[in-house]
């Protein structure tokens, strides 16, 4: 058994889908560092927490997560940004980015 593990910060505000992220995290067998429903928990848990990758809901109860993200880029840490609504919420500024919308499921059925 290896002696890492891959942890998996998850900020999603919708209650169900962010148990079914927490489902297909831990199906990989990655660690799960949430979900958290919040702007302001997800910018917390980025100062409290270890994490190794980023899934973020892009609009966060009406609030843009673009915060977390800038939080993320500073500190070098890949992340999945995610939107049910309109990929273009997504900042152009944001490097690299390739916006999808509903990232759903992380694995085949």
């Amino acid at each position: 058994m290896s002696d890492w593990s891959h942890r998996v910060l998850l900020v999603e505000d919708e209650g169900q889908i962010g148990l079914a992220l927490r489902e297909d995290v831990a199906s990989l067998k990655f660690e799960r560092v949430g979900p958290f429903q919040s702007l302001s928990d997800g910018l917390e848990a980025i100062g409290l927490e270890a994490f190794d990758l980023a899934l973020v809901d892009i609009n966060l109860k009406g609030k843009m997560a673009y915060p977390i993200i800038d939080a993320l880029l500073a500190a070098n840490i890949p992340a999945a940004l995610m939107t049910a609504t309109r990929t273009s919420l997504f900042q152009t500024s944001i490097p690299d980015c390739h916006a999808s919308k509903n990232l759903f499921p992380l694995h085949p059925a």
